[in-house]
């Protein structure tokens, strides 16, 4: 988690540009002390096909947006779903968070993940001699079950 100071509400910036769309933001839980439900990237739906393109320009120029990918980039990317996401993953800039806010943007004072500074988790493991390489994802740790 990194300490983010910006905040932007992707459905309120498209909404004022004219753009109809839905943003769901990844981070959205009960649990909301430390984060606020608001988080480093976001799902768009696009309500017209014909408005994913201009819709991906607009945010790639918001001074909060590091990336914008494709449904197609973002499932190869990040190995998801593409029938489980989104037209469009935006991913915020580092000091940034996105999700539902009372403006399309505000000063925040939070920590939060989901960005792709946060990207990076430190696998550890105590109590066992493992080969550090064998392991490029958390979930290898399960795969591999060698408790």
């Amino acid at each position: 988690m990194n300490a983010k100071s910006k905040g932007l509400d992707i459905g309120r910036f498209l909404t004022r540009e004219g753009i109809a769309a839905e943003a769901v933001p990844i981070i959205k839980d009960r649990y909301v002390k430390h984060h606020s439900n608001l988080g480093g990237s976001s799902y768009i739906y696009v309500k017209s096909s014909k408005d994913i393109e201009k819709t991906a320009s607009l945010l790639r120029q918001h001074p909060g947006v590091e990336q914008v990918l494709s449904n197609a980039q973002a499932a190869r990317e990040f190995d998801l779903m593409p029938s489980r996401i989104g037209d469009l993953l935006v991913l915020a800039k580092k000091d940034w968070v996105v999700g539902d806010l009372d403006a399309v943007e505000e000063d925040v004072k939070i920590r939060s993940h989901g960005s792709l500074h946060e990207r990076t988790v430190p696998i550890l493991c105590y109590g066992r001699k493992v080969d550090a390489a064998k392991y490029e994802y958390n979930m290898d740790i399960t795969r591999r079950f060698e408790w």
